[in-house]
């Protein structure tokens, strides 16, 4: 008969579920018998929020509202747990995305990718920026590549290739969109591995776009919206799944509300966690699947070095505004496209916009607009402590002032993300690399989450599928050294 193992896993959002089905797969395939405790302090599926009210007949998303397909990780976790029939794609006619300028909204180029232009006419013909700007900005084919080692911020690196127009009038709200975070701070070796790669490779990422035009999804209007894909009941219908797909395999235990406050080593290579409810129970393995700042804590006693390079990981705060409007309250002009990203050097208070209703089918009556507003940042953490009423009133003004809406909304939600995405600012790939360094001096042990190699949901779930992967072959090496002896 086998041992039981026993296994905690500290966090319950995607990055934990997932880790916790690939475990129980992993320990089938493997012989394993394997007992899961599942800590969450606060709610399954952490971001993930898809609410749906029938009073209005609307679903909409609190969190993220989507995944990308370029790499294939969620739609096979889909295709594992049999819901990839309810895939959905974006509204093929609407692909193209918004930026602002002064109070108009003006559509990215067609191929623009992230930083860059990949269809040059198209570029040429943007009404985004100044002439000056686009010359100088194409004349990054002709600019040698760095010499020097030293890691460059976002806006160092732009600049430096593209110039300081189109850094701030694309780039800054692109990126800055993105992570919620400061352009100046922010890595480019963390954040745009795939241009900084172009840059030392082919010497320009304008002519390394070039050369893979045929590959470059040909419907692009600004954005890959081709590749992204959400699920026709919601992002939370992924979370749903995978916690009745786990119960399905007896397992883990759900211990909902019990925050954990530090890890301690037991005898024989065991740990036990201290929390809030005082769990009792040792482990022989530990999956800490928690946002940096909570790592820290919960390793502080343990580990100075690991406690510390955590710590450095800022993560930002944003507040996510959900209006649900009647659609003759818009001019149907100003929804054409998927949304806009709002600049910096702007002043105004918004992030971004999305369209939900318009970017995705099921979530909202013909006659009805869901918007999807965000605020704060690294720039304006301190909203999310403003009344539900200032936010609103705040969101009211931004929009009107892009969109010259005529009415109030028939249904408003606030959602506060804490600490929620994390800041991959300059040395961030070191602190990686020192925590990982670290781990090794505690077997049994092991992380995963959107702040070691990426804050889209496919990184989040192939690493997390790793590290199940990792935890199967420790117990399993485990059980291999017991039988020995």
């Amino acid at each position: 008969m086998n041992e039981l193992k026993r296994i905690a896993i500290v966090g319950g959002g995607i990055s934990g579920l997932t880790a916790a089905y690939k475990l129980l797969r992993n320990a089938q395939s493997q012989n394993l018998e394997v007992k899961i405790d599942l800590f969450e302090s606060r709610e399954l599926g952490g971001v993930f929020k898809t609410i749906e009210d029938q009073s209005i007949e609307c679903r909409f998303e609190c969190g993220p509202d989507s995944f990308f397909t370029k790499t294939p990780e969620v739609v096979e976790l889909s295709k594992e747990l049999e819901i990839d029939s309810h895939i959905i794609p974006t509204n093929s006619k609407k692909r193209k995305s918004l930026v602002a300028k002064d109070n108009q909204l003006i559509p990215l180029p067609d191929g623009f990718i992230m930083i860059a232009p990949s269809q040059i006419d198209s570029f040429l013909q943007s009404e985004l920026m100044s002439e000056a700007g686009k010359k100088r900005a194409l004349e990054e084919e002709n600019i040698a590549p760095s010499k020097s080692e030293a890691e460059e911020t976002v806006a160092q690196f732009v600049e430096r290739r593209f110039g300081k127009e189109m850094l701030d009038k694309i780039v800054q709200p692109m990126v800055g969109g993105i992570y919620t975070g400061d352009v100046n701070k922010l890595s480019a070796e963390a954040c745009l591995p795939e241009f900084v790669a172009m840059e030392r490779t082919k010497g320009s990422i304008i002519k390394a776009l070039a050369e893979r035009q045929n590959s470059i999804d040909q419907d692009t209007k600004g954005a890959r919206y081709s590749a992204f894909y959400s699920y026709e009941k919601g992002m939370s219908f992924l979370i749903d799944t995978l916690r009745k797909k786990i119960l399905e395999m007896n397992g883990p235990t759900f211990k909902m509300n019990d925050a954990v406050l530090s890890v301690q080593k037991k005898p024989g290579g065991m740990w036990s966690l201290v929390t809030q409810n005082q769990d009792s129970n040792v482990y022989d393995a530990l999956i800490l699947a928690l946002p940096a700042t909570s790592l820290a804590k919960v390793m502080a006693e343990l580990d100075s070095t690991i406690a510390q390079r955590a710590s450095e990981i800022h993560c930002a705060s944003s507040c996510v505004v959900n209006m649900v409007f009647d659609k003759s309250d818009i001019d149907p002009s100003k929804l054409d496209g998927f949304g806009f990203v709002v600049p910096e050097l702007s002043g105004r208070a918004l992030i971004a916009c999305s369209y939900l209703s318009v970017k995705y089918k099921h979530r909202s009556p013909e006659q009805k607009v869901i918007l999807r507003a965000f605020l704060g940042g690294v720039h304006n953490e301190g909203i999310l402590q403003a009344s539900d009423e200032k936010i609103t009133a705040i969101v009211l003004e931004e929009l009107d002032y892009y969109l010259k809406i005529k009415n109030k909304p028939v249904y408003t939600s606030i959602s506060r993300w804490q600490d929620a995405m994390p800041q991959y600012t300059i040395g961030h790939q070191d602190r990686i690399k020192t925590i990982t360094k670290r781990l090794e001096d505690f077997p049994g042990i092991f992380i995963t989450g959107n702040f070691i190699s990426g804050v889209g949901i496919p990184k989040c779930v192939q690493l997390a599928s790793e590290t199940a992967m990792n935890v199967a072959q420790f117990l399993k090496v485990q059980k291999t050294a017991q039988v020995i002896d």
